[in-house]
């Protein structure tokens, strides 16, 4: 007879004990930190402004002082990317914590108002969902 050893396998999550370090994670979390440094603090991967212009430059392509080359008036087209991305998500989570609180404020007073009160916040929330988004974005827009 002969003799059969077999190996137990451990179950330790690979070769990284401890998950945030292993590449698949750390990465893309470094990336994303990366990101919202830059949302809030863009200034500091630009060595230009926005509004920044040199005629000297107008219309170069990219190379190492213009990573994304200039426009018609000279303006550094990375620094305009990296400055517009921060206005705009700026302004996605302003609306987003403008949003919440709203949901908080109406969800409270839903649950711990009378009935008759509930029922009138849930039929006003029924006809706002009733609304198409885009009618609802242009109806908000010319009042």
């Amino acid at each position: 007879m002969s003799d059969l050893l077999l190996r137990v396998a451990r179950r330790d999550g690979g070769r990284y004990r401890n998950p945030w370090l292993a590449p698949g994670t750390s990465i893309p979390l470094l990336l994303v930190l990366l990101l919202v440094v830059a949302v809030f603090f863009p200034s500091l991967f630009t060595p230009y402004t926005p509004e920044q212009m040199d005629f000297s430059a107008i219309l170069q392509p990219p190379d190492l002082r213009h990573w994304f080359g200039t426009d018609q008036l000279g303006r550094d087209v990375f620094t305009r990317v990296v400055y517009g991305t921060s206005l705009s998500l700026s302004i996605g989570v302003g609306a987003t914590l403008i949003a919440s609180a709203g949901g908080i404020v109406l969800g409270t007073l839903a649950g711990l108002a009378p009935r008759a009160v509930r029922q009138l916040l849930v039929r006003l929330l029924d006809i706002m969902l009733a609304f198409p988004d885009l009618l609802l974005a242009l109806l908000a827009i010319t009042v």
